[in-house]
């Protein structure tokens, strides 16, 4: 789904990005170069989207945490480039900003798969035996997330598509 963005230019307004009922609203300082301007907007619009898929994520964690009986400690939102999640022997739950464009199934195979971790620190067969108890449907949101993560990835970080492949073999 597209949402438009209006930009608002005004010297005396915090920069900040809004979502409103319409559009995303981002409010910045006026800047000389059109460089500074796209880089102020996406950090503002990045803001937001950490600030959505934080709200997101705790609902779902929550939810998910109660369906498998497991405790979680910290949810954080960080750019990874080269994973959706991560867990902790700790209990805390990284997941990546990129989880902000993908759909709610989407978004709850990554938390599901996250939360197994809790039991299964490995991707055995017992590991992925949790997952589908909680999620039968998780072979195909881990596909979906295969065939896009280029495509959403990209607008976080500049990848250069035909090198791709051998980044991801490498990690």
């Amino acid at each position: 789904m597209k949402v438009p963005i209006t930009i608002h230019e005004n010297a005396n307004h915090r920069e900040r990005a809004i979502l409103r009922k319409d559009c995303v609203q981002v409010s910045i300082v006026p800047y000389e170069s059109l460089q500074e301007k796209e880089e102020r907007i996406k950090i503002q619009i990045e803001k937001l989207l950490r600030k959505l898929l934080l709200e997101m994520l705790q609902s779902r964690v929550e939810k998910y945490s109660q369906i498998a009986n497991l405790s979680f400690k910290n949810i954080r939102v960080k750019k990874m480039r080269s994973r959706w999640g991560s867990c902790s022997s700790l209990g805390n739950l990284n997941f990546n900003i990129g989880l902000s464009l993908v759909p709610m199934r989407v978004l709850d195979y990554v938390v599901v798969h996250e939360l197994c971790h809790l039991k299964e620190m490995n991707h055995s067969s017992r590991f992925w035996s949790n997952v589908e108890k909680i999620l039968p449907s998780y072979r195909s949101d881990r596909r979906w997330l295969r065939d896009h993560e280029l495509k959403i990835l990209n607008y976080f970080y500049e990848i250069d598509s035909k090198n791709w492949k051998a980044e991801q073999e490498a990690w």
